[in-house]
This record gives structure tokens, C-alpha cells and sequence, in this order.
């Protein structure tokens, strides 16, 4: 369970039904989804691009003009991860070392490309 705060006694765990109840969600939780929605997008972005791009390999299509226009897509993505990992450490910090969520590493949009590029011809 995302919400519990991974202290596992009787009274955190009334004090985490209480809040979780109330809608409280600390901030990586809420930044989780926020990242995996701006990776959703930029890897939908990505299989667009791939259908344009008319590039005969991984290389090639991550060099291409269009994964290239998709920098600023990226870039917000990366932004949304920083922050994400900011909340991630407040709450380490609060909710101590055993908190359920891990860092993100940015992302580096040619490898990213690749990794679309890739897992479009796996499924072929």
C-alpha cells in the first residue's frame, strides 16, 4: 500500500488510515503519478515520431530531426523527475530510510529513444 508510511505499529497505522482517509498523500506520492503520466507522454511522442521518422535503426531514429524537436518535451519530464526526487528525499527524511519509493534518474531522451525504438520491434 502506497499510503501506509512503512512504520509498522498499531498507532501509525490508525494515525495512517486517519490521514489517508482525510486525503492526505505526501509529495512523492502525488509527484509518482505526475512522472509516470510525463514519461507516458514523452514515450507516446516518441512511437509518433518513430512512425515519421522513416530511420532504419536505433541509432538512426534517436539521431533523427524528430526525436530532436522533442527536447522540450524531455526537458519538462526531467523537470517533473527533479522534483519528484526532492519530495522523495523530504520524505525519507520524515517518514524515515524504510519509505517505499526509489529515486528516478533523468532521462536522457536519445537512450529513451532507442529503448521506444527497440521495444516497437520486439513486438513485431
Amino acid at each position: 500500500d502506497n499510503y501506509r508510511m512503512w512504520v509498522d505499529d498499531a498507532g501509525m497505522r490508525v494515525l495512517n488510515r486517519v490521514l489517508q482517509t482525510n486525503g492526505f498523500k505526501p509529495r512523492s506520492l502525488e509527484l509518482k503519478g505526475d512522472v509516470e503520466r510525463e514519461v507516458k507522454r514523452l514515450s507516446a511522442a516518441l512511437q509518433r515520431a518513430f512512425e515519421t521518422s522513416g530511420a532504419t535503426d536505433a541509432r538512426g531514429f534517436a539521431n533523427s530531426t524528430q526525436v530532436g524537436q522533442l527536447d522540450e518535451v524531455a526537458a519538462m519530464c526531467n523537470r517533473t523527475i527533479s522534483e519528484y526526487n526532492d519530495a522523495l528525499l523530504k520524505d525519507v527524511v520524515t517518514y524515515g530510510s524504510g519509505w517505499p519509493l526509489n529515486r528516478r534518474s533523468p532521462i536522457v531522451l536519445k537512450e529513451f529513444a532507442e529503448k521506444v525504438w527497440h521495444d516497437h520491434h520486439s513486438f513485431r
